[in-house]
């Protein structure tokens, strides 16, 4: 948390003449360090699945059953179709509780959403991507 926070006013040093002065400072640091943090995030994903991948490819069988293959792999992109369908705001949500493993009060700090709002939009993506996987009448 302290190195995400070190980045985000690094790069607001960096990018401070990108401030217009068309609304308040208050706002262009917020948008700034939210947008910054999102980056941050994907940063860390990108950066975790590639680990993961890298010590998946270690352990991996040397003779997989092609059926299996075949199954996981349609699996894995119906499922990447049904995230495709989430709006932006759903897919980031989903990402940083899911994925990044975030507690939803942390989600509340770097977005700003309250945690009723969080909550919901969670529940709501769940319901959504089970219809999608039809895993739901």
């Amino acid at each position: 948390m302290e190195d995400a926070q070190q980045e985000i006013l690094l790069a607001l040093y960096q990018n401070i003449r990108s401030f217009r002065f068309q609304s308040s400072f208050a706002t262009f640091f917020y948008r700034f360090s939210r947008n910054k943090a999102i980056d941050l995030l994907r940063q860390k994903t990108k950066d975790r699945r590639s680990s993961e991948q890298a010590n998946i490819s270690i352990f991996k069988k040397t003779q997989a059953d092609p059926v299996d293959e075949f199954i996981k792999k349609q699996e894995s992109a119906k499922l990447w179709a049904a995230f495709g369908s989430l709006k932006e705001r759903e897919k980031l949500l989903v990402l940083m509780r899911y994925v990044e493993e975030l507690s939803i009060v942390e989600i509340s700090e770097i977005t700003g959403l309250r945690s009723g709002t969080i909550k919901s939009g969670l529940h709501r993506s769940r319901e959504k991507l089970a219809r999608i996987l039809g895993e739901r009448p």
